[in-house]
């Protein structure tokens, strides 16, 4: 399986990057939110932190693998934990040894920082796979490099208590076996969307749909592109399937036009 994007030389002379753009449900979902709250994007593999309606910045992140789907859902971040101990989920089937795995442990796969959201085991937390980022990789948490979370996390811990990253970074790294944890005086909501079908400026992204939840892609993306198409054009059924077949598994970013047929009269 190829995880890459692709801007379609075939589609397009110059290269695309890939659209950043929040999913219209989540800003619906968090519209009475006035502080910074995140974006999951599951097919896309990207974490946005926004504030309002605006993107602060996109993060590519590791998700769910197929076996193990990362929840959609809207969650909450209340906690920061530091130096956190990794307890195995003991009831699920690719846990073999439930023991409790201490602080930086070499087995343990949380890194320095640790946002449970929710009270199921799943997290936003660093990673020492660095190569699972950007790919569905996980048993469901969210990976993300160390410097992209920490970053995160100076910002909420300013805002939301008033207290320094820095300094609770230093105290994690002198005592490495200590965990700790900064309380948020604000909840920060997580909106985890599976939408493998964006439409920004002209372009459509089109990211596989790796849990299979979605009946017919060729008719999603048709009625996804419709409204955004120029006046006169209705998508083409027989491009879409040519190009999810000529480019299987791959995240692709396409101009809207080339998916697109002239209505007859």
């Amino acid at each position: 399986m190829v995880l890459s994007w692709l801007s379609l030389s075939a589609f397009t002379s110059k290269y695309i990057p890939p659209i950043t753009v929040l999913n219209p449900e989540a800003i619906e979902a968090t519209k009475k939110e006035k502080g910074y709250w995140i974006e999951v994007q599951i097919p896309q593999r990207k974490l946005i932190l926004a504030k309002g309606d605006h993107i602060i910045r996109a993060y590519s992140v590791a998700v769910g693998a197929p076996d193990f789907p990362t929840p959609v859902d809207v969650r909450h971040i209340e906690t920061i934990v530091w130096n956190p101990w990794w307890y195995p989920p003991p009831k699920s089937s690719w846990v073999t040894d439930a023991t409790p795995v201490p602080s930086r442990a070499p087995n343990n796969p949380l890194g320095e920082i640790k946002m449970p959201i929710g009270k199921d085991n799943y997290l936003i937390h660093g990673t020492k796979a660095v190569d699972s980022i950007g790919r569905w990789a996980s048993h469901g948490c969210i990976r993300m490099l160390f410097e992209d979370l920490f970053g995160i996390v100076q910002l909420l811990m300013t805002e939301y208590a008033h207290t320094s990253a820095i300094d609770a970074m230093e105290r994690a790294n002198r005592e490495p076996t200590i965990q700790f944890a900064t309380s948020l005086t604000r909840s920060v909501p997580v909106v985890l969307d599976y939408d493998p079908i964006l439409v920004h400026d002209g372009y459509v992204s089109i990211s596989p749909d790796v849990y299979k939840k979605i009946p017919n892609m060729e008719t999603l993306i048709a009625d996804t592109i419709a409204p955004a198409l120029k006046k006169g054009e209705i998508p083409s059924l027989k491009k879409i399937k040519n190009v999810l077949k000529l480019f299987k598994d791959q995240t692709i970013q396409v101009p809207l036009g080339n998916l697109a047929t002239k209505a007859s009269n």
